[in-house]
């Protein structure tokens, strides 16, 4: 497992951690492909986006230096989706506040970040909602960025 994907597996563990009423896993699947009862506490997807900048000019130009090698020093980014399914016949205005709940827990697992040491650097940029669009199903897709080493 490369060291990116074990910070994600990290960061997944941990969220699990802080909210255990709620589902999350590292595999993303359209709502219509999950089972009801998946959705029914809402479900977070943890998922990587790639790496938003190399610092070169933070790492070792020349050998004997120490420093951290240019791609040591990249800035993962990273999506948390939250799921969610209310009953049948749920008006828009209880999705939206569903979505809203999910978005204070990825708010709080953001503020609580700063104790852990392997996410001490770790972001929340973004985050988008449903606007009820999908009632009785909610959505949230936010955008974080974790970088890899301090500088």
């Amino acid at each position: 497992m490369s060291s990116k994907s074990a910070r994600l597996a990290y960061l997944a563990a941990a969220l699990a951690a802080q909210f255990p009423a709620r589902s999350v896993t590292r595999t993303f699947r359209m709502h219509t492909e999950r089972q009801d009862s998946e959705l029914a506490t809402g479900l977070f997807t943890v998922l990587g986006n790639g790496v938003a900048d190399y610092p070169y000019e933070h790492s070792d130009y020349g050998p004997g230096l120490d420093a951290p090698a240019q791609t040591e020093l990249g800035a993962l980014q990273l999506i948390i989706t939250g799921q969610i399914k209310l009953p049948e016949r749920s008006e828009g205005e209880a999705v939206e506040t569903a979505e809203f709940d999910m978005l204070a827990d990825l708010e709080a697992f953001a503020n609580a970040a700063i104790a852990d040491e392997q996410l001490v650097t770790l972001r929340l940029l973004s985050a988008r909602q449903s606007a009820q669009l999908d009632t009785p199903y909610g959505w949230i897709h936010t955008e974080w960025l974790l970088p890899l080493l301090e500088v």
